[in-house]
């Protein structure tokens, strides 16, 4: 079916990401950041050069009745060159899957002159699950819910695909960040929920001690649950070396350093995260932040756009800058009055802070 296929091409599509990000030769764009673009508006170099990217993959999957096949082709966006193109005709089997993910990531590094390390090698002969209905069940909770890991659904889909795989260690890896961050609530199941991440991460410790998703699992518990920002930091950065694209590790890198109070050493991270996601509306106006909290007021200034309105914190910050150089910036103080005041999703603090900022201090009261 045309649903069957799409859950597939999904599949397939963000588990070769998962794949590739695990080369430290190649950049890999998120899969957030290319899904956007319609299968009509094939100007490759166009899309390119918004994603940064100097070659780009496409591919149909199309699921009938028990086989799969897969078109796959690699090419250079700026001269719209062909580089590689391959048809995968296969029993639908989550080994097969991932044999051809494994084929597929190869024979890019090949067709880009890139060498795969031994432990590269080694990374993309692992078969996550030999469960197809936890494959089913896991690709599912991705689909639905990726990354939004305080939704309830997303841990029922999880904890079904381990019910049917208690081995399948990307969905262990997951489900230990779900529940480390319910742990943080002060609910009755709040012990419950650090139990079943302790158990899991046991459980992953067993069947994959040597894997980048114990070391996500491990970075995820320490950091929500024991609140040990120095040992989550070195757990995520030994994971980012084994997966240098991940933008999952780096994301959770960013929090850390955020709670840390380290800035400086937030901003690389965070720039890394806009190159791997460069359509995520959520870096830049963290990028923006952080050069000011650095005391980078011109790098900071320069980069604001008229998008931050949707981020009235920002604006305050501006605000503040603006107030302490009244002569230079009066012009552009007024410019951020007009749009934080009015926008709709400014809150009272944020408009306090302003008014203050601005001398209006009964405005502020």
């Amino acid at each position: 079916s045309s649903e069957e296929s799409r859950l597939f091409a999904a599949g397939v599509h963000d588990d070769l990401v998962t794949q590739l990000s695990r080369l430290g030769s190649l950049r890999v764009i998120s899969r957030a950041s290319v899904q956007g673009y319609p299968d009509e508006n094939r100007d490759l170099g166009a899309i390119g050069r918004q994603l940064g990217a100097g070659s780009i993959v496409e591919g149909v999957v199309r699921v009938v009745g028990d086989q799969i096949r897969i078109n796959a082709q690699l090419s250079d966006a700026a001269q719209g060159a062909l580089l590689w193109a391959d048809s995968f005709d296969r029993t639908l089997s989550t080994e097969n899957l991932f044999a051809v993910q494994r084929d597929i990531a190869e024979a890019i590094t090949r067709a880009l002159d890139t060498e795969l390390t031994p432990e590269e090698s080694r990374q993309l002969e692992l078969i996550p699950t030999r469960s197809m209905a936890a494959y089913r069940s896991y690709r599912a909770a991705m689909d639905r819910n990726a990354g939004d890991m305080g939704n309830p659904d997303y841990r029922v889909d999880l904890e079904r695909a381990i019910e049917l795989d208690p081995d399948f260690t990307q969905a262990l890896a997951e489900l230990v960040g779900t529940y480390a961050l319910a742990s943080r609530r002060p609910t009755p199941e709040r012990q419950s929920y650090i139990e079943q991440a302790e158990a899991a991460i046991d459980h992953l410790a067993t069947v994959a001690p040597d894997s980048v998703e114990l070391l996500f699992a491990q970075a995820y518990y320490v950091y929500y649950v024991l609140n040990d920002y120095e040992r989550a930091l070195a757990l995520a950065d030994r994971a980012l070396e084994r997966a240098p694209s991940n933008i999952r590790l780096l994301q959770l890198k960013s929090w850390i350093q955020r709670r840390q109070g380290d800035f400086e050493g937030r901003l690389p991270t965070l720039r890394r995260m806009a190159q791997l996601d460069p359509l995520d509306d959520s870096v830049h106006p963290s990028i923006v932040g952080t050069l000011f909290l650095v005391h980078r007021y011109d790098e900071s200034w320069a980069m604001m756009t008229p998008a931050d309105a949707d981020h009235p914190r920002l604006y305050s910050y501006h605000a503040l800058l603006a107030n302490r150089h009244i002569e230079r910036y009066e012009e552009r103080l007024q410019a951020i009055a007009d749009q934080l005041l009015d926008h709709p999703n400014n809150n009272p603090v944020d408009r306090a802070m302003l008014l203050m900022f601005m001398r209006d201090y009964e405005g502020a009261m």
